[in-house]
């Protein structure tokens, strides 16, 4: 584990999460580690792929549908990412505008 965590610290690591609220008052973070590839030309960043398994491991973990409040990170407003949230009936997605971080 001390091995996994230096290489993890040498090389970057992120972390994309979700805070999860139920009707009945139950929270529970879940979250998607991604640990960056020290090669050159290699995604260092979150992409559509990993949005999207985060959000299939909430949904399996929770047993329920999901409402996701996005900003304007470039990964929640791509094409792929949108066509994702419209195929799945379980998932309804509510982008944030501009101003709303300021």
């Amino acid at each position: 584990m001390a091995a996994s965590g230096r290489i993890a610290a040498a090389h970057g690591t992120s972390i994309a999460a979700l805070c999860c609220c139920r009707s009945c008052g139950k929270f529970r973070m879940i979250f998607w580690p991604r640990f960056h590839s020290p090669l050159k030309g290699v995604r260092k960043s979150f992409a559509r792929q990993d949005c999207s398994d985060l959000l299939v491991r909430a949904h399996l973990r929770l047993g329920a549908p999901i409402i996701v409040v996005w900003g304007n990170l470039s990964t929640h407003s791509t094409a792929e990412l949108r066509e994702y949230v419209e195929g799945h009936d379980w998932l309804t997605a509510v982008r944030l505008p501009p101003a709303a971080w300021t």
